[in-house]
Formats: structure tokens, C-alpha cells, sequence
């Protein structure tokens, strides 16, 4: 979804800088005590598998995650969009750093949140 606000949507004509990634951990999502799930390919398709032990996470493609561009003739769109999943919400708790295009975004978001907030790190590479 990301490369396609990049180039321009139909539904939102705002770009990428404000745009922010909020980052947890699997291991943070789980502590949290709440049920999850994690899939092998993009939840949203009827045959992507859900999985609910952290043992299994060996279902999921990691040699895809690196990965900026594809071919849109293989399946590594669906892999790379592998997800984990926290059932009805995320508390703001679990929030373990927010990942920001451009120092401005960053010192904007830095003086709207409070003294307990996590990190805010600018990370151009995770936008396209």
C-alpha cells in the first residue's frame, strides 16, 4: 500500500511524509496477554493460513521481507505481506518505537506526544 500512496491514490493525496510506522515486537505483542495470530501470506486471502503458535512462525517467508520490488508475475507480494495480528486493538503500551520519513515528521510527532512515549526514529529507507 505504501508504494502506491507513493505514486499517487485515488483515496488519498496526502503522500508519504506523514505517513508513520508504529513498531512492536512479537514478543511485546504476546506479553501484552491478549489473543493474536500470525498468517504465512496477506491476511485478506482466502487461502493464507493462520497460526496461533509462536513455534510455527517458520511458516512465514523471512527471504521476503528484505525485499523493496518484485515481479508481479511470482507470489512474493502475498508473502511479504505476511501479518501478525492482535485481536480488537493494540494498546498504545505495546508501541515500542514509531518510524518516521523526514526530521521534520519526527520533531512534529516529538512535540505531540507526552513524556512516556517511545522512540521516534527517522527512517527514510522504510519509505519509497
Amino acid at each position: 500500500m505504501l508504494y502506491v500512496v507513493s505514486r499517487g491514490h485515488e483515496d488519498y493525496a496526502g503522500g508519504q511524509d506523514e505517513i508513520v510506522h508504529l513498531v512492536s515486537s512479537v514478543d511485546t505483542a504476546v506479553a501484552l496477554g491478549q489473543e493474536w495470530a500470525f498468517t504465512d501470506l496477506h491476511a485478506d486471502l482466502a487461502y493464507a493460513t493462520y497460526y496461533s503458535e509462536l513455534s510455527k512462525l517458520t511458516e512465514v517467508d523471512w527471504s521476503v521481507m528484505p525485499l523493496t520490488y518484485w515481479s508481479k508475475d511470482d507470489d512474493t507480494k502475498q508473502k511479504r505481506q505476511a501479518e501478525f495480528l492482535v485481536h480488537e486493538k493494540f494498546p498504545w503500551r505495546g508501541v515500542e518505537m514509531i518510524g518516521v520519513k523526514t526530521v521534520a515528521v519526527a520533531t512534529k510527532l516529538r512535540a505531540m506526544l507526552s513524556r512516556e512515549k517511545p522512540l521516534v526514529a527517522v527512517k527514510p529507507d522504510w519509505y519509497y
